[in-house]
């Protein structure tokens, strides 16, 4: 399945989620938010599309 596109009311929400979490740490809040962000994209995905997702982007960034 093709991965979800996060609403931008479900990007203020990870956002302010992740200002809650980690207050007084940008680096951090940061982290956390791509993260959310990253679990509604692949929340309709298989495990196979995520690991190709995740394989794709290592080797655009040349880590793997």
């Amino acid at each position: 399945m093709p991965k979800s596109i996060p609403t931008e009311k479900k990007k203020k929400i990870a956002l302010e989620k992740s200002k809650k979490e980690f207050p007084g740490n940008p680096a951090l809040q940061e982290i956390h938010y791509i993260r959310y962000l990253l679990e509604i994209e692949w929340k309709e995905m298989t495990i196979e599309e995520i690991q190709e997702e995740v394989n794709r982007a290592k080797k655009e960034l040349s880590i793997a």
